[in-house]
This record gives C-alpha cells, structure tokens and sequence, in this order.
C-alpha cells in the first residue's frame, strides 16, 4: 500500500473511530460507517462490488431487483418494494464506489488494498433528517449485514 492511500485509509478509520465522535455534536454524529475486510485481492473484490447486477446476491437488504437503464444508471427494487434509479460514479486509483440514488439520497464506500490477497471495504452512510431513529438503526444494521454476506459470498469465489 502507498504512502498516500494509506494514511486516506487511516483518516477514514478515525472519522468513524473514538475521537471524532468525541467532539462531534448530536446532528453530527447520525452517521454510520460499516467496514469490513475481504479475503481476496482488489481486482477480484472491484468486479463484485463496483457491478450493481451483482447486487441482489451481495446485498439482500438493500436490492432484491435491478435492472440497467443506461450506461451508468439502473432501476433498483428494494425487498421492501421501494423502487428508485441509481447512478453510478466509480474510479479503480482511489477505490471509490459511489451511487446517486434518486430523490437525493446517496452511498459512499471505499476500498482499499491490504497487501495482495485483502480488501478494507468502507462504506459511511448519513442519517436523512426525516429517517425516524428507530428506521434508522434497522438501516445500520440492514447495512453492517449486507457488508457481512458480501464478504460471505466474495470469499467464495
């Protein structure tokens, strides 16, 4: 690991570690970070987690259906029935995985290389203001769990 993605690495760490919490004021602190290490090189984990057909297997909680729209934008249904189009932003030198989710929602995941044969797979989720506390601890954990079968099923391969 260079030099410069590891300490962009560390300062994800310690945005969802000890300190920041520490000082951050109520508003500030409705934010999730899941993280979660994969036993399989970069390229292997890329091709699963920056392809969203592969979603439904990966992440059960969040897509039970999708189907591609565009280039870069998919027609996602959720096992609730909740249907929304998703655009796409990634970029294989930084690791970032990100998707635009309509009306004005967002993810925001990172992965990093750990030597040769393991991923760091980060993703930081910020609680919508109109998102009842009570749905949104069931959203953390839908997430923390969806993380868990992703490297299930990633490690596999």
């Amino acid at each position: 690991m260079n030099i410069v993605k590891y300490f962009m690495f560390m300062g994800l760490i310690f945005l969802g570690g000890f300190t920041m919490t520490s000082f951050a004021s109520e508003e500030e602190r409705d934010f999730h970070v899941t993280k979660v290490v994969i036993n399989k090189p970069f390229n292997i984990v890329w091709e699963w987690v920056t392809n969203p057909l592969k979603f439904p297997e990966i992440y059960p909680n969040w897509v039970k259906e999708i189907k591609k729209t565009g280039e870069n934008t998919y027609f996602v249904t959720t096992p609730s029935g909740w249907a929304h189009s998703m655009t796409t932003k990634f970029d294989i030198k930084t690791g970032t995985i990100d998707f635009d989710i309509d009306p004005g929602e967002s993810s925001r995941s990172r992965i990093f290389a750990i030597g040769s044969g393991a991923v760091v797979h980060i993703h930081m989720a910020v609680k919508h203001p109109q998102v009842p506390s009570e749905i949104w601890e069931d959203l953390k954990n839908a997430v923390d769990q969806d993380y868990l079968n992703a490297k299930k099923v990633i490690e596999k391969q």
